[in-house]
């Protein structure tokens, strides 16, 4: 599975060719920053990984009287290893829940269809995932755990709901889409 800085790069590749300053200047607008740390130095050091794995191909290009900038497409390869990165997002709980928000933010590089099945397999495991955090939740309150070791699995419960809500609204956006495109 691509690491997350990878991840984000070959997403945002994906939608278009970009140049490694435009991606830089595109995550500021996205306020990355507030959901995750990923300095510039961090954005061309990665879009150069990606490149030696033949993730992306950089094209030199120079337009009127600027400096030459390089810009980078995603390969065949590259979306590839992007759905399935994806794919394992989705069937992966991870309390860090900023791999899975990479992963829905780039999720149309699978066809509508896929997308559907992507989020009905997630809400899937969420919903098997859940009835365990909650007998976890149980036996550890019988046990005399501190507070705030058993918070911090109501925690986790609550993250897995939140997701379990945000899976179903996806689904219903995605469902009433494909709805209106075949009236």
């Amino acid at each position: 599975m691509l690491a997350k800085p990878a991840m984000l790069l070959l997403g945002m590749i994906s939608e278009g060719p970009k140049g490694a300053y435009e991606i830089t200047k595109m995550l500021d607008c996205m306020n990355v920053k507030w959901w995750f740390n990923i300095s510039d130095s961090t954005v061309y050091s990665t879009i150069k990984s990606l490149e030696k794995r033949k993730l992306v191909s950089g094209k030199a290009e120079r337009k009127s009287n600027m400096p030459e900038r390089t810009v980078y497409s995603i390969s065949q390869l590259g979306k590839d290893e992007l759905k399935s990165s994806i794919k394992e997002v989705f069937m992966t709980m991870d309390y860090d829940t900023t791999i899975y928000s990479i992963a829905v933010t780039y999720i149309n590089i699978f066809s509508s269809f896929e997308q559907v099945q992507l989020f009905y397999s997630r809400l899937q495991m969420l919903q098997e995932y859940l009835p365990g955090i909650e007998n976890s939740i149980k036996s550890k309150q019988r046990t005399g755990l501190s507070v705030r070791h058993i918070e911090n699995i109501i925690r986790m419960k609550n993250i897995v709901l939140v997701e379990i809500d945000s899976v179903k609204k996806m689904l219903e956006i995605l469902n009433s889409n494909n709805i209106e495109k075949r009236e």
